[in-house]
């Protein structure tokens, strides 16, 4: 907080354009950043040159997406490709090692990234597809196939009575938008799901039957050697406005009634925080960023959440909820400090009006209509530190441009953003306030990182816009315009050398 109104760009690197949503990973003095077009880059942590790079041609008709993880592990870097294979890459060279796909089923996406844990690389995908998403399992050294779980419950299983009695092909969702998080203390791999598109089915509760829709908007805990499903913890039953719980799950201890509790923490994108055992997945507490107004009560034991009946889908009138089901918080990915036990998020503060309407992707029978809200200020982008141990708002700060991407907290009690008028801030952990800016070329929509080379501290972010923070809220923000180009570059600030 003392000295980062010093900080200036070090170096930078274009990257392929388009659409760039990657958090790079440094190890060795290497700085390793995924590309628009399944392009990987080594490149010199201290200047940016370039090691090595690699490109791989997934064939004609291949939807290109950004990748907002990679892994290392061992030798290897891990990446993930628009066509649904796996690579695995000498991390020194660049060279392949293992190329497999990861399913033969269509229709699906991976937009997240691999986790590696325990000698398996773990990716998940994303469907709207009958059956629902998928996590797989493969062998880190040969690339071998080694478990697959479905992330819909299917008659006959755990969780499968829950579905209002839709047989297994009329069930979908739970897609993996985001790479898990490994707990090597109880050894399992944390992944969350989305919601269902397919909601119409799940609006009311047939007699007799359970409509709670297992797994979607549910933390899955898994045995990354084979899958074994050994806990789980849904956020949000029946999700019938896409406000889901999709997001990255962060691993702390928190002091919680005077006792000490290790959790892990995520956020839908209701701006709830919840909090439950990594043990086994028991309910300890909720945090609230005070933009939604559809949850009225939290059980205090199980975290069930219940709903004011008023702001359930309806297909004689518009209703309005809050926040917008692209978010209040989205995948940007929160910070959390271990010191303080706060946790760092960004939201935006905007509603829908759920308005009934033929042509809509959720099958309830509603279009969901950007709308400010009533008495709003203008302010859309939200920045908050949130006190975990207690679920209190510690201090919450407001600008006119929506935050596009997660927050990065140092151990220097700084925070680290950026917003979609191209500019990148740092701000104080303790209390919110500024303390420096930078403008960019690109929108910044990646996770920034902090690193060191040789003792010197860099401070690195991607831009690249695309997401679906950037732009959607262009109507009520008309004079925050997007590039006329869409660049992509890595961006590297520290301090002068002395």
């Amino acid at each position: 907080t003392e000295n980062v109104d010093r900080l200036h760009i070090a170096w930078a690197q274009p990257l392929p354009a388009g659409t760039n949503m990657n958090e790079p990973l440094v190890r060795d003095g290497v700085l390793y950043v995924y590309g628009f077009g399944d392009e990987v880059f080594a490149l010199d942590a201290t200047n940016g040159e370039v090691i090595w790079r690699y490109q791989r041609h997934g064939g004609d008709g291949v939807m290109l997406n950004s990748k907002k993880t990679m892994a290392l592990y061992g030798d290897k870097l891990y990446v993930a490709t628009s066509d649904l294979h796996l690579v695995a890459l000498d991390a020194r060279t660049g060279r392949p090692q293992w190329d497999v796909p990861i399913t033969d089923r269509p229709g699906f996406r991976n937009p997240g990234g691999p986790l590696a844990a325990d000698g398996v690389i773990m990716q998940g995908l994303t469907t709207q597809a009958a059956g629902g998403a998928l996590i797989a399992g493969f062998d880190a050294e040969t690339g071998e196939h080694m478990w697959t779980f479905n992330t819909i419950a299917a008659p006959g299983t755990l969780g499968g009575d829950t579905w209002n009695g839709l047989p297994a092909d009329e069930r979908s969702g739970a897609s993996v938008w985001t790479s898990g998080t490994y707990d090597a203390e109880n050894g399992v791999a944390l992944w969350g799901t989305g919601s269902t598109y397919d909601t119409g089915p799940l609006l009311e509760r047939v007699p007799g039957q359970n409509n709670d829709a297992l797994f979607n908007d549910t933390t899955l805990a898994l045995d990354p050697r084979t899958g074994e499903l050994k806990w789980y913890f849904q956020h949000m039953k029946n999700d019938q406005w896409d406000l889901d719980y999709a997001f990255e799950r962060t691993i702390g201890e928190l002091e919680v009634d005077g006792e000490t509790r290790r959790v892990v923490m995520t956020m839908g994108k209701d701006g709830l925080a919840d909090a439950v055992a990594v043990a086994d997945g028991s309910y300890v507490l909720t945090a609230d960023m005070g933009l939604q107004n559809y949850v009225v009560a939290i059980d205090a034991e199980t975290g069930d959440k219940t709903i004011d009946p008023s702001r359930l889908p309806s297909r004689e009138e518009p209703r309005l909820i809050c926040p917008h089901s692209a978010g209040g918080h989205n995948w940007t990915p929160n910070a959390f400090n271990p010191d303080t036990h706060r946790l760092f998020a960004t939201a935006r503060n905007v509603c829908m009006d759920m308005v009934p309407s033929e042509f809509s992707f959720l099958s309830s029978g509603v279009a969901l209509v950007y709308t400010p809200g009533p008495d709003h200020d203008g302010l859309y982008g939200v920045l908050q530190g949130i006190d975990m141990d207690t679920g209190s708002i510690a201090w919450d700060r407001r600008q006119r441009a929506p935050y596009t991407q997660g927050v990065l907290a140092t151990g220097g009690g700084l925070l680290f953003t950026g917003s979609a008028d191209r500019q990148f801030i740092a701000y104080d952990q303790a209390t919110g306030a500024e303390l420096w800016r930078s403008g960019l070329a690109g929108v910044p929509n990646a996770a920034p990182i902090a690193y060191a080379v040789d003792g010197r501290q860099y401070i690195a972010t991607v831009v690249g816009h695309g997401n679906p923070l950037a732009g959607a809220l262009s109507a009520l923000t008309p004079e925050i315009s997007m590039p006329p180009v869409n660049n992509s570059s890595i961006y590297v600030f520290a301090l002068p050398e002395e």
